[in-house]
């Protein structure tokens, strides 16, 4: 994300008149244990 933000900066500072970008994001869960579901005791 932080890639894409930056390029996406830069390229609306060199070309103002430039439309607007949009881009979509695909997220996925990586499950670890701090997303799992709980323990039950």
């Amino acid at each position: 994300m932080g890639a894409n933000a930056a390029r996406l900066l830069v390229d609306r500072i060199g070309q103002r008149d430039r439309r607007t970008a949009q881009i979509t994001l695909s997220p996925t869960l990586v499950v670890r244990r701090t997303t799992a579901a709980p323990r039950l005791s």
